[in-house]
């Protein structure tokens, strides 16, 4: 197997988002998923939300071998595969927290920075998982409480 070199000149092996990355399949299932509702990242308006399949294809696409067929592990369990466990995912602008939140659905490790403390709170509701009902409840709640004081906006 050649290796490749990477912009800080250390040798890396091919792999399938730097070989045959099938972008047009990518951004299709990415078009499909932004007209469906996903519970997970619906929790919070986030102004600037990224796809969670472009980031998830891109990370699976980081593991796979050249010539792998990406779409017929796009949806399969990866937390045990040896090529994702152990590596380490790093976002130093993390926003909204979709990659590290995918990362972490795939089995690696991920830190996420933001100078936003909004923007930590947003990854925690979604790598948590709260149910959504869960969150309309609460909502209310506190609504009852100092929405009289917030006014009809709230």
């Amino acid at each position: 197997m050649k290796l490749l070199r990477n912009n800080a000149g250390l040798a890396t092996s091919p792999n399938y988002l730097d070989t045959t990355f099938d972008v047009a399949a990518v951004s299709d299932l990415s078009h499909r998923e932004r007209s469906a509702f996903k519970p997970i990242y619906s929790m919070n308006k986030w102004w600037a939300r990224r796809s969670s399949t472009v980031f998830r294809a891109i990370l699976l696409g980081l593991s796979l071998s050249p010539g792998s067929d990406l779409m017929s592990k796009f949806y399969g369990n990866h937390q045990r595969d040896s090529r994702i466990a152990n590596k380490i995912v790093l976002d130093p602008f993390m926003g909204g927290g979709t990659s590290v939140v995918e990362a972490i659905r795939l089995g690696y490790k991920a830190i996420g920075v933001d100078l936003n403390p909004l923007s930590w709170y947003m990854y925690l509701l979604n790598k948590s998982g709260v149910r959504l009902a869960t969150c309309l409840l609460s909502r209310r709640r506190w609504g009852s409480i100092v929405g009289p004081a917030l006014g009809e906006g709230w």
